[in-house]
């Protein structure tokens, strides 16, 4: 194999830092990303304090096939999959608004339809405090995709 080759993993590897790009770029204010490690609980964890002074936060379960937007609002915590259910294409975190590059559908941070082609919602997942970490459904985050 030549050097300018690409093996499948390092090609896996961009791709997987490829869309956690696309799910940031345009940011007014990036959120913070978070790489969630392989888990075996029946539960995938965040600490709460991994949001710092932002509103959102993009999770990256360790499948690497969908992203996630997490968002604060007060004491409630809403988790929606970053894949437009118009066609399935990373959605851009846009200050307030989810914005597909593929055909110009967006959303707003929980989900909701704003401009389409998009006619349905966002997946949401399901998202519990306890104590200092937000638990989400592992079979919600892991099974997607």
């Amino acid at each position: 194999m030549s050097a300018n080759e690409l093996t499948r993993r390092a090609f896996m590897k961009a791709a997987c830092l490829g869309a956690i790009g696309s799910a940031l770029v345009g940011c007014a204010g990036v959120p913070r990303y978070l790489l969630q490690p392989e888990a075996a609980a029946e539960t995938v964890s965040v600490p709460i304090s991994a949001f710092g002074d932002d509103e959102h936060l993009v999770l990256v379960p360790p499948n690497g096939r969908k992203t996630f937007l997490i968002t604060r609002e007060g004491d409630e915590y809403i988790a929606v999959e970053l894949s437009c259910t118009h066609r399935g294409c990373g959605l851009q975190v846009r200050s307030d608004e989810l914005h597909c590059p593929c055909h110009g559908s967006r959303f707003t941070p929980r989900g909701e339809v704003l401009q389409g082609p998009a006619q349905v919602p966002l997946k949401m997942i399901n998202v519990t405090r306890q104590g200092d970490m937000l638990l989400l459904g592992k079979n919600d985050v892991l099974s997607i995709g």
